[in-house]
């Protein structure tokens, strides 16, 4: 960016009835991590203090212009003694910090616009022109040219009525807006009063500024952040869920779950039924694992595990194709009879984990230590690629909300929400067949990633889950996937534990993408090879293939790897024509600020990451990353962000243990 500071004698009189200034100036525009200072913040200070002012402060910010990180920087900051506040940023910087702050913004430099936005920045619903003779200390931060319907620069023209624009009465009169905040501010000395003539050749305003709202309302859409990624679904989101057959052999780890490791209840030559209990162990939080068919166990070893990317100990079962029911595989008594208690049982002896991809103990959730009266379930699946759990809503909808009922007796909760995202529309149809005064099925506009727990509490109750390690639980919350309501159903009035789920295969070199009944411990080699005709290996080779979807799937480096309980699908995706880029730098585009639903500074934590920052990523709350790719998505660069914060929050779980 190209600014030319002010002088002493225009200082005196911008500066003029104040005495401690602080100087606040953009990262964004003004330099690179490898920098500790500016050249123009330093040109910005010696100006001020030669015209007899104190410069009590000196900050700079992330992203002076995105108003939501700004407030938190803000509020930081001791600004109770500055009477005025000296901007080194863009011309967007600059009006969002005046929107924020009552006390006077000037504008230190004559600015011709960020250098990111090519001159006309969004961020904040803002807009600069980048004319090169800033008038926004004249305005009191309120840009005439931007925001005037007549983008009048010698005050106001007299037609305004009832403080709307004559030519647009929906728009307020910006001039109008300039004199209440200047006569706030006792500045109204300084209002523009020669003659300015507006270059016509410029691109419209109207236009600009229609796009800016655009943007800012998307970011703003239903929750803070977040994404709009092509969601390609179609392939699958109308074929019905069909069962694939079940292999010769089956690979059956004993971890499927968050909490304390299973050890495995079985040995090597053991004949097993289908529904068998196989490990488990006695910890609280765990959940115990079945064999998913009828055979004998022909080994029990260390094997690859396709989430944790590791060898772990796994069951290998030898299929006998029979699906010989184990004699626990019973119905419980009456559901109108059972007490909370045993429901809570039923669920944890099942082996019934989240199916959403976290696999959470779902008999936890089910026992809590704090008060909770609304129950949520979670339809919204919002990653690209995957329809399975649209599907499950569309043909089992009547045992997603029975499975649902039992999680809300077992719970104490009376009131039920059922979040479906509006691309769904046929799911809403067929759910909205059991609403009734306790039973609400909510229809939200489409945006990634809406599922995540913390963003869909927000979303409909307007409740903010507390960071560093919060629950929704903390709020009166329970949040369930809608599989696995659907898997209490199964679990309660059937007697079988989960043994089988329902997930998407799709995407390139798929030639029968779908959605499919997949047995738990199938490996996705054997899966690869019912619906594809490329092998596994070549799939491996020159295509990316995920565990789950494009945005947060587990990236495979083989598919010898089984089907877990929160398998939620298998997307193969293209090789990017442009893979990362060569070089690991941040070119500090910002557009990873904006997106990221946590309110977290993902530029930041990608350097501190990198250089093994403990006590940096610490402060940055690298530990509130929910990993949900947006802003490797959004990335100008092309940096492998999500990894990396990974190996950010090892390096603080390791300075934590010293």
């Amino acid at each position: 960016m190209d600014i030319a500071v002010k002088q002493q004698s225009e200082f005196q009189e911008l500066l003029k009835g104040t005495k401690n200034v602080a100087i606040l100036a953009c990262k964004l525009c003004l330099k690179e991590f490898e920098r500790d200072g500016s050249e123009e913040v330093d040109d910005l200070k010696e100006a001020i203090l030669a015209s007899g002012k104190k410069v009590s402060m000196i900050s700079e910010i992330d992203f002076l212009c995105n108003s939501t990180t700004t407030k938190k920087a803000l509020g930081e900051l001791d600004l109770d003694k500055v009477d005025a506040i000296v901007t080194s940023a863009c011309g967007v910087g600059t009006q969002v910090l005046a929107t924020i702050v009552e006390i006077p913004i000037i504008a230190g430099a004559d600015t011709i616009g960020g250098k990111l936005f090519g001159g006309f920045a969004t961020e904040g619903g803002k807009l600069c022109r980048a004319c090169g003779e800033c008038v926004l200390n004249s305005t009191g931060g309120i840009c005439p040219v931007a925001y005037c319907a007549k983008s009048l620069l010698n005050g106001p023209c007299g037609g305004a009525k009832e403080g709307k624009c004559e030519v647009d009465s929906e728009r307020d009169c910006a001039w109008l807006n300039i004199y209440d905040r200047l006569k706030r501010q006792g500045r109204t000395d300084v209002m523009l009063g020669e003659v300015r003539v507006r270059d016509y050749n410029r691109p419209s305003f109207d236009d600009l500024k229609g796009l800016a709202g655009g943007v800012v309302e998307q970011r703003d859409l239903n929750f803070y952040g977040g994404v709009f990624p092509l969601e390609m679904k179609e392939e699958t989101e109308e074929s019905a869920i069909e069962t694939l057959p079940v292999p010769d052999t089956l690979i059956v780890p004993v971890r499927q779950h968050i909490g304390a490791p299973n050890i495995a209840v079985v040995k090597v030559g053991d004949e097993v039924k289908m529904g068998d209990l196989i490990a488990e162990t006695d910890a609280f939080v765990s959940a115990p694992v079945h064999s998913p068919v009828s055979g004998k166990v022909v080994a029990i070893e260390p094997r690859p595990h396709p989430t944790l990317l590791m060898d772990v100990e796994a069951v290998v079962i030898e299929n006998d194709h029979k699906d010989t029911l184990s004699d626990a595989v019973k119905p419980a008594k009456s559901v109108d009879d059972l007490t909370p208690d045993e429901i809570v049982k039923i669920v944890r002896d099942k082996g019934l984990v989240g199916m959403g991809g976290a696999m959470f103990p779902t008999h936890v959730k089910l026992k809590p230590n704090k008060p909770v009266d609304l129950l949520i379930l979670n339809g919204c699946e919002c990653e690209p690629f995957l329809t399975a759990d649209h599907r499950v809503m569309v043909e089992k909808a009547e045992g997603i909300v029975k499975g649902m009922k039992l999680i809300a007796k077992a719970a104490g909760i009376k009131k039920c929400i059922i979040a479906v995202e509006d691309n769904k529309p046929d799911a809403v149809e067929a759910l909205k067949k059991f609403e009734d005064d306790n039973i609400k099925v909510e229809v939200l506009k489409t945006k990634y990633p809406q599922g995540a727990e913390r963003m869909l509490v927000w979303r409909l109750t307007g409740k903010e889950v507390p960071k560093a390690g919060g629950l929704p639980l903390d709020v009166g919350v329970i949040v369930s996937n809608v599989g696995t309501a659907y898997a209490v159903y199964d679990a309660v009035i059937n007697g079988m534990p989960l043994i089988e789920r329902v997930m998407t295969i799709t995407g390139d070199s798929i030639k029968k993408p779908g959605n499919y009944m997949v047995r738990i411990g199938t490996p996705l080699s054997y899966l690869v090879g019912q619906v594809s005709d490329t092998t596994p290996e070549e799939l491996i080779s020159k295509k990316r293939v995920k565990m789950g979807g494009l945005m947060m799937g587990i990236l495979q480096e083989s598919l010898d790897v089984p089907v877990l309980k929160g398998t939620s699908g298998l997307t193969v995706i293209p090789l990017s024509d442009i893979e990362a880029a060569d070089s690991d730098k941040c070119i500090k585009c910002g557009r990873c600020v904006s997106v990221c639903p946590m309110e977290l500074m993902p530029h930041s934590l990608w350097y501190y990451a990198k250089e093994k920052d403990a006590k940096r990523l610490g402060e940055l709350a690298v530990n509130d990353c929910i990993e949900c790719g947006c802003c490797e998505y959004i990335c100008s660069a092309k940096l492998p962000l999500v990894n990396v914060f990974k190996d950010g929050k090892q390096v603080l779980r390791d300075a934590d243990s010293k």
